[in-house]
This record gives C-alpha cells, structure tokens and sequence, in this order.
C-alpha cells in the first residue's frame, strides 16, 4: 500500500480519533489528513515534481509527520536530517542526493544560514513564526492550500524516502525505502505489538530515524494515537 493512502484510509474510517497528541494540542485524523493534503498542495505549487528530494530539518512536531506524509501523497521523496548534524555534514547530504529545497524548524535558522548548499535550493521553507529573508513560512504556504486530496500516479515501489547512516566508516550512504519497504515494516510491528484503540503509544524516538517512521505509520494502520515528545526536550531533562 502507498504510504500516503495510510493516513487517508485511517481518516476515513475513523475521522474523529485522535491521531497526535503533542504538547497541548490533541489533533483527530481528519484534520491531520486535511493538513497533509494542504501541505502536498504548497509543494505542488512550488514546483516539486515525483521523485524530487525534499530536504526536512526538524525535531518532533505534527509538521514533520505532515510533511512526511504529504511528500508521500505526491511521490517526492523525503529527506530527514539528523538535527544534531553540522553545517558540512549537512551539506555533504544535501548534495549527495540532490535535494532541491529544505524544510526546517526555527531552531535550525543559524544552520541553514552556514550551509553551502543554500544558494542552490529552489526553496527555502521555515516553520518560524518570522522566517528569515529569501525564506517562506510554513503556516502561511499551508493554510492557502486545498485540503484535498493530490491525484498524482505512483506505484509501491516508487521511493519514498532516503535516509542517511551514521557514516562511523566513511561519508554517510543514504539508505533508499519504497513505500512497500516501510509498510511492509509497519505490519510487521502491528503484528508484533498487541496494541488496541484508545491505546495512545509514546513516540521517544526522533522522527528523522525509521524507528519512528515506521512505527507510527503502524499506529495509523490501527486507528490509534501517537504522542510526541521532543527530543530536544528530553536531552535538556536528561543529559
């Protein structure tokens, strides 16, 4: 199954459940999945194409898994960087793969701004509530978008993610997952775990690591809630 008909399936199904809880803010599936359709829709617009790599830089929020499913809705192929990487790492990735724009958190704005690679991104998106100059804000981009649903061909096989190693021999080597790869990794942990709607599963894990990809694409195969935690947090709590 593609990635991106998890999510809507589940929102048809069981709209008003709750999807992500983070912080205060408790969101139903419907209005995740109306998210990531206006999301998908903003990076249309911007000119990403199937097969596109979109650079994302971020710690846990609702907006990675947005962007991460709407990439999936239109067959661009996400990137997710390790937040704890440097400017050259970044930039080694970046090129490696032949990103063409980043999105990235407010945290990650003196990073950016050190990359090499910057001038040569089409865009430049940013979660800040005042986004640097040359960069768009995500909230803005977002809300003027349709909340439908993007008809875009794909197929199980199409990538849908590259994800780099921790290179400890070398430069990192950027691991290639199709949709099928990550659902497939996704049932197989529904298989595993016995765990029901309302369970709500803590996610401790960051985002950018298919340890947590694929376990929340399988809290979506189940109709139950994810909870976030950022990372960033925990670290601060817990050195």
């Amino acid at each position: 199954m593609l990635i991106g008909h998890v999510l809507e399936k589940r929102a048809m199904v069981t709209p008003h459940r709750p999807a992500l809880i983070f912080q205060d803010q408790v969101i139903s599936y419907r209005v995740f999945d109306q998210r990531t359709n206006q999301t998908a829709h903003a990076l249309i617009a911007l000119g990403v194409k199937p097969g596109d790599r979109v650079g994302l830089l971020m710690h846990n929020c609702p907006q990675f898994l947005e962007v991460f499913f709407a990439a999936a809705r239109i067959g661009a192929v996400l990137v997710s960087l390790n937040v704890r990487l440097v400017p050259a790492e970044l930039d080694f990735i970046l090129s490696d793969c032949e990103v063409g724009g980043l999105i990235y958190g407010p945290e990650f704005k003196e990073t950016v701004a050190a990359l090499t690679m910057r001038p040569r991104l089409s865009y430049q998106i940013s979660t800040d509530e005042k986004p640097a100059d040359g960069c768009l804000g995500y909230a803005s981009l977002v809300a003027s978008q349709p909340s439908t649903v993007p008809d875009l061909p794909m197929t199980e096989s199409d990538l849908l993610a590259i994800m780099y190693t921790s290179g400890t021999i070398g430069h990192p080597k950027g691991v290639m997952l199709t949709h099928r790869a990550v659902y497939h990794a996704a049932l197989n942990m529904v298989v595993g775990l016995n765990y029901e709607y309302p369970d709500k599963l803590l996610m401790l894990a960051p985002l950018f690591h298919t340890g947590a990809s694929s376990p929340i694409v399988g809290h979506m195969i189940k109709g139950i809630a994810t909870v976030i935690t950022r990372v960033s947090t925990l670290r601060k709590r817990w050195p």
